[in-house]
């Protein structure tokens, strides 16, 4: 999608510009995502005539994170730009059960157990205007600033299979756990600010720094749960390349 867009907006500039220089600019980074997000999932399951709960607490982040953007510039101090930058890593959810007994009303057991990796996967489609400014060493500072999408799928634990150990029932274990993937879409903002400098009379490195905005809540199992973060502090590094 970004190599069709640059190509057709960049029909008629001439090639072999430096990154610095060239009215479009290519980038590709890689990096990480910082800033975890500790969040714990509350639900409630019936069972032996009572309402037991479960607790799931997992840590999200700081995750790897791979970025494609695409800048045109208007004068020579202001531009445009869009850019796609894709987050996945995955993480373990420590679960706490609290579980009626069998026999006794108010005579709960207590489960420990730690789950399967829960998978969380982002997309963000960031579009910005840009403030362009010269440095030295034959660099360039970019400013950008405007609305991102995120699209985001993220695994919970949504449900336990109990073991019991046997007589006297005042221990048991959680055998298994299903879990389900969330899918949300969100609107928010970015700001990031981009440190190029030319290699070669077409080819350059840079630096990204983007701290991208948004929250939604979610539900698990038809029941209300902490919002979930999007976007968060990227740092990353790649090559640039002019026309």
């Amino acid at each position: 999608m970004f190599f069709t867009l640059a190509i057709a907006c960049g029909t008629g500039t001439a090639f072999g510009q430096s990154p610095k220089d060239s009215d479009v600019v290519l980038s590709f980074n890689a990096g990480i995502r910082m800033l975890s997000q500790t969040r714990t999932d509350t639900l409630t399951f019936h069972k032996f005539a009572e309402f037991g709960q479960f607790a799931g607490t997992q840590t999200i982040g700081p995750y790897p994170v791979i970025d494609v953007g695409y800048k045109r510039r208007l004068s020579d101090r202001f531009g445009v730009g869009v850019s796609g930058s894709y987050v996945q890593g995955a993480g373990l959810a420590k679960i706490e059960a609290t579980v009626p007994h069998p026999f006794f009303f108010d005579f709960p057991r207590s489960a420990i157990a730690t789950s399967t990796p829960l998978t969380h996967r982002e997309l963000g489609l960031h579009t910005s205007g840009q403030l362009l400014m010269s440095l030295p060493l034959n660099g360039l500072f970019t400013l950008s600033v405007g609305p991102t999408i995120f699209f985001v799928s993220q695994d919970y634990v949504s449900g336990l299979s109990l073991e019991e150990l046997g007589a006297p029932f005042d221990h048991v274990n959680i055998a298994s756990m299903t879990t389900v993937s969330q899918s949300l879409t969100a609107i928010g903002y970015h700001v990031g600010f981009d440190f190029s400098f030319n290699v070669t009379s077409r080819y350059g490195v840079g630096i990204l720094v983007r701290y991208g905005k948004s929250s939604h809540g979610i539900r698990v199992d038809r029941k209300q749960q902490p919002a979930l973060d999007m976007g968060r502090l990227q740092i990353l590094g790649g090559s640039r390349i002019g026309f």
